[in-house]
């Protein structure tokens, strides 16, 4: 796992995380793009996006072939910066059905995003 962080007047505003997750960890396998978070007052500024890069660029240097992660499907800001960023919604086997249940007992669904990396990927 590698965290990466942003600071404004010493303090954290925001933070996310690269995660890889062996083939044993399945359907959670490979590099995962995880808990972005931007505190309120510093949305909208370019700090999600920037983060996000990092992530993206130390996945492509350690020569990762796609990178996946889930968002909520409310979360409407976050969806439109992944598709900026180029991820699009996929189905993950094995990851649908346990999002299916949790949808069940929560009301709440999150959507898998990948996006391929790798030599003309940006």
């Amino acid at each position: 796992m590698t965290n990466f962080v942003a600071k404004a007047g010493g303090k954290i505003v925001g933070f996310i995380q690269l995660v890889r997750h062996p083939e044993s960890h399945y359907p959670y396998t490979g590099y995962w793009l995880f808990g972005l978070m931007v505190r309120v007052p510093y949305r909208g500024m370019g700090i999600g996006r920037e983060l996000s890069m990092k992530v993206i660029e130390k996945a492509d240097e350690e020569g990762a072939p796609e990178l996946k992660l889930l968002v909520n499907e409310k979360n409407k800001a976050a969806i439109s910066l992944y598709r900026q960023l180029k991820f699009e919604p996929v189905s993950i086997p094995g990851l649908e059905e346990q999002l299916d249940r949790e949808y069940s007992e929560t009301g709440s669904r999150r959507v898998p995003m990948k996006r391929v990396l790798g030599e003309g990927s940006r």
